[in-house]
């Protein structure tokens, strides 16, 4: 299954740090994938998200 991933590039733009678990990142993970969720209805993308 594909992981979840959520980078900070100004500060890692080697992408080492996964923050998508960090409990800091929460709402903006939430607002992200609303915003995922509406463009997929938008224009037809049927791709399961997962479960946030």
């Amino acid at each position: 299954a594909d992981q979840c991933e959520l980078y900070d590039l100004n500060n890692d733009p080697h992408e080492m740090t996964n923050l998508y678990d960090d409990p800091k990142q929460r709402d903006r993970i939430l607002d992200m994938t609303a915003r995922i969720r509406i463009w997929q209805a938008a224009t037809g993308d049927e791709v399961d998200l997962p479960r946030v």
